[in-house]
């Protein structure tokens, strides 16, 4: 499935996305660091997602919590980071 039919299937009004399915990890974290929150398509929920809080690499995830993010190389190599606003 393609990040598109991803996307759609989470059900995210377009407002809240910004779809680029180049979109790699070292270029969703330049964008996290300056306070844009992150998603991977692979993800497949729009509560699950990354963004910088208190200086700290963050994910806040559908339990409504957030925890401290260890990226792992998956997320590395991942090319299906989208932007949420």
């Amino acid at each position: 499935m393609g990040i598109d039919k991803h996307i759609d299937s989470m059900k995210l009004p377009p407002s809240q996305c910004h779809v680029n399915s180049q979109l790699d990890f070292y270029a969703a974290l330049k964008e996290c660091v300056i306070g844009t929150k992150i998603c991977r398509a692979e993800w497949n929920d729009r509560d699950y997602y990354g963004l910088m809080k208190d200086g700290v690499l963050t994910l806040h995830k559908p339990d409504g919590k957030f925890y401290n993010w260890i990226v792992t190389v998956g997320d590395i190599l991942g090319i299906d980071w989208f932007l949420l606003n």
